[in-house]
């Protein structure tokens, strides 16, 4: 299995990229080829044009993968990130898995009854914007590719793409990558998105929770 790592990035947010995202992505990424994944080196891919966010998604979707992860530049990570969605790719090889969506009474309920992953609508896809940083199989890849770049925004496209398609769509909870809310949107203003619970920065993802779970 392979997992292709895709950064899609703004030119508003390029530092926060250069200094944080990509150096974090490649250090785990080079970890984890270290043990024996097959993980890319991550991929920046930045709308210097303004040719718009369902442009650039289009991008992301025609690296070659198994697996492709997609990260936004405004998103925060755990500390071994990378290693951890390849064994929840594993785990979960057909799912869509939203790693960083809006926070929705689903992720919620599912935190409070213990359970570690949360099954979602796939045409809500923009209810819960699961396209922040998500993993997608490469058969749900093609259905996007297929879609072509008639949509107004890239969340149109995937949501018309989970609509037809209709792939199991998963979030582990807590999530192992949140939004960062601090930073202001891309079109000016303040983001303020709710965030479920995220495990942080500095913690290791809590693998052991999610295979616990096998009833899915």
């Amino acid at each position: 299995m392979t997992l292709t790592v895709a950064i899609m990035a703004h030119p508003s947010r390029r530092e926060r990229v250069e200094r944080y995202l990509h150096p974090v992505l490649h250090a785990q990424a080079a970890i984890a080829r270290c043990w024996g994944a097959s993980v890319g080196e991550p991929v920046v891919l930045e709308d210097v044009e303004g040719r718009g966010t369902t442009w650039n998604r289009r991008r992301c979707l025609e690296l070659e993968g198994d697996h492709l992860l997609v990260v936004q530049d405004d998103v925060e990570v755990c500390a071994d990130f990378v290693e951890a969605v390849y064994h929840l790719t594993q785990m979960r090889p057909d799912a869509v898995l939203a790693l960083a969506p809006v926070d929705v009474p689903e992720l919620r309920e599912t935190y409070a009854m213990g359970h570690a992953w949360a099954d979602l609508p796939p045409e809500e896809w923009t209810r819960y914007d699961g396209s922040p940083c998500s993993v997608l199989p490469e058969w749900v890849v093609r259905r996007a590719l297929d879609a072509g770049d008639s949509y107004p925004h890239d969340d149109a496209l995937l949501r018309a793409v989970m609509v037809g398609a209709q792939p199991r769509v998963l979030a582990p909870v807590p999530t192992i990558a949140a939004q960062d809310n601090t930073l202001p949107s891309t079109k000016g203003g303040p983001s303020g998105k709710p965030t479920p619970p995220f495990i942080g920065t500095h913690e290791a993802a809590p693998l052991e929770r999610y295979l616990r779970q096998r009833f899915l």
